[in-house]
């Protein structure tokens, strides 16, 4: 939801996620399209190596370099399944359609019961859609409420829901200020946003007619607030977004011109009825209908902490020097915030570097201060806050980084994964 303007301040972040085993004394953090892989211990040194570089050159977002070294491990281990699955991701992320589209074939091929054929086929079906799929509405054509009581209500509660597919994802990546940027499309039209799920939908209208929206039905919409606090006037409209493989009518926000953030949002109104799990390091986000599982899955105390979805915003408590404070979880800032008298009562004192923060509404100047950060099994210490703005507190991507976590809203939990 907030982009931060360069400034001149040191705010480093850790590495902490370790998902896949590569051998018995070396691990790497990989998990592309959700998917775990284990190499096989009979894998050459040599493969292994350029294996890790590849995952490095990826996690940099270096998808050229990266490729180079998978297909180099491929060749020294053509058993090596992982290797060409993320060769493929690589072209994928390059927009490299032919080239990602007959390498994941020919893992559908030689592969065929592997859990990346799996991932592959699923790749293909989205690259492999009709044109026409991108212009397609909800079968029904409803429109979602603005804000309701029932955002997760299940599919036999609400019509709309229950016209969608039970499960959907969509790819994403990190843009240079840490958001996750979409491709979607508005009314068929392909248009650029950041998923936020500290937003609704908020497009700017400017940009929607450059991309060839029809914006002329729009009515009155409210008004809309930023960190800076400053009072936005909106329009809405109806719209048909299409995301990933989820296609669903809602209604869209807009601000006459592209002022302040300058970047469109796509939120909670669209993973409305959903459960959402984010893959921070295989840039993938997968949805779910809600469900409550019966109750029948363990809940660990650690990895899943209480999760409750207020309004439109999924609410969790994390702890900062000791102090426990609500907070909600913003994928679309980069930095976690918290706002003055949050920060009073959390005992957070400002170290005297500030950041201008740019967001809906304006920029406004935060301050920046440290402390330890606890929430779930994720801690960070010396880690960077900014204070300022009007909205409470938000857990950030810098917080957030590294980690394969999911909005259970079901069973009403936040659950990470090792």
């Amino acid at each position: 939801m907030l982009k931060p303007k360069p400034a001149n301040q040191n705010c480093s972040h850790r590495q902490l996620s370790r998902f896949a085993a590569i051998n018995s004394k070396k691990t790497v953090t990989w998990l592309t399209l959700a998917l775990c892989l284990t190499l096989t211990a009979t894998e050459s040194v040599s493969a292994a190596s350029k294996f890790d570089q590849g995952t490095a050159a990826y996690k940099g977002g270096d998808y050229v370099k990266a490729a180079a070294f998978f297909q180099d491990a491929y060749r020294a281990d053509n058993k090596d399944v992982n290797s060409l699955y993320y060769l493929a991701l690589c072209h994928h992320q390059l927009r490299n359609w032919s080239g990602a589209k007959q390498i994941y074939r020919s893992i559908c091929g030689s592969f065929p019961s592997s859990p990346a054929a799996t991932r592959s086929r699923e790749a293909l079906k989205l690259l492999e859609q009709p044109a026409a799929a991108a212009t397609a509405a909800s079968p029904n054509g409803a429109t979602t409420s603005n804000t309701t009581a029932n955002d997760s209500q299940s599919a036999e509660q609400d019509p709309e829901l229950a016209s969608l597919p039970d499960e959907a994802h969509f790819y994403f990546t990190k843009n240079h200020h840490n958001h996750m940027e979409v491709d979607i499309y508005v009314n068929g039209h392909p248009v650029k946003a950041a998923f936020d799920t500290g937003a609704n939908a908020f497009f700017y209208k400017d940009q929607l007619k450059a991309a060839g929206v029809d914006v002329n039905n729009a009515v009155a919409g409210g008004t809309t607030k930023g960190w800076a606090g400053n009072t936005v006037q909106t329009q809405r409209m109806p719209a048909s977004i299409r995301l990933g493989t989820l296609t669903r009518t809602i209604n869209i926000f807009m601000e006459e011109t592209t002022t302040g953030l300058g970047q469109n949002l796509i939120g909670q109104d669209f993973v409305k009825g959903y459960q959402y799990e984010i893959d921070d390091k295989g840039n993938r986000v997968d949805l779910k209908k809600i469900s409550n599982n019966g109750g029948k899955d363990r809940i660990d105390p650690l990895y899943d902490i209480p999760c409750e979805l207020e309004g439109k915003r999924d609410i969790v408590t994390i702890d900062i020097n000791g102090r426990k404070s609500k907070a909600f979880l913003d994928t679309g800032s980069s930095k976690t915030i918290v706002d003055p008298a949050t920060a009073k009562s959390l005992g957070l004192e400002p170290s005297g570097e500030t950041m201008h923060w740019r967001g809906i509404g304006g920029d406004t100047e935060m301050q920046i201060a440290y402390g330890t950060v606890r929430i779930g099994p994720l801690v960070r210490e010396n880690f960077p806050i900014l204070i300022g703005g009007h909205i409470g507190c938000c857990v950030g991507q810098d917080l957030m980084e590294g980690w394969r976590c999911k909005v259970d809203r079901g069973r009403k939990l936040l659950r990470f994964f090792h």
